[in-house]
């Protein structure tokens, strides 16, 4: 028997006694009803939705970084979920607004991508539980983005229609109901701006042939 404990170790005693070490180790500090849990690293692929808008901000978008890009994707997509807003109406709008410029300051003190007004920003912000921090906030593109777009639902929810909620978004709620009321002609070039780019943008980014704007 003590000659056999003197013989080399094979490689499968071997391979066992460090994984009965392994067990004892990780067990201890931990209840025998509080086992170990292994930590499980996983992969999600974006969705079409993100990749889509990723794809158009890498084409008009050549000022926001790698990273800006994604969170404004994301955000977007976001909004399709929470607000029900289509992902390209909201490019349409920055691309109206902005040129996709997220530093870019209008005559009226709006600013960033989707030219955001810092007293419209504040109160939508606190509205949707938005972290705000001053005007600075909106020179944020990722935070100028939800907060733009948390205000576009509103218009959308008020007016319905995607023609009125962008027209509102432009001149306001308040002047809107006005017109309305009076029973003027409403004729919105912004909005029919807005809704030209998106058109556009559905055709050069169809969801069938993603691959190629990658």
């Amino acid at each position: 028997m003590r000659g056999h404990f003197l013989e080399k170790p094979s490689a499968v005693a071997l391979t066992l006694l460090a994984c009965g070490l392994a067990v004892v180790s990780c067990s201890v500090g931990h209840s025998e009803t509080q086992p170990v849990q292994p930590v499980l690293v996983s992969y999600a692929p974006p969705s079409a939705a993100v990749q889509r808008a990723e794809a158009i901000l890498r084409k008009r978008a050549p000022r926001l970084t790698a990273g800006e890009r994604r969170g404004v994707a994301e955000a977007l997509a976001g909004a399709e979920i929470e607000h029900g807003l289509d992902a390209l109406l909201v490019l349409a709008l920055i691309d109206q607004e902005s040129r996709y410029d997220p530093r870019a300051r209008g005559p009226k003190g709006s600013l960033g991508l989707m030219q955001v007004r810092p007293f419209v920003g504040r109160e939508v912000a606190k509205r949707h539980n938005i972290a705000w921090q001053g005007s600075r906030t909106l020179l944020d593109p990722v935070l100028n983005v939800r907060i733009g777009q948390a205000y576009l639902a509103e218009m959308k929810r008020m007016f319905r229609r995607d023609e009125l909620a962008l027209t509102a978004y432009n001149m306001g709620p308040y002047r809107l109901k006005r017109i309305l009321a009076q029973g003027r002609a409403l004729r919105s070039r912004y909005a029919a701006r807005v809704l030209k780019r998106y058109v556009a943008l559905q055709r050069q980014f169809p969801l069938g042939r993603l691959a190629e704007a990658l």
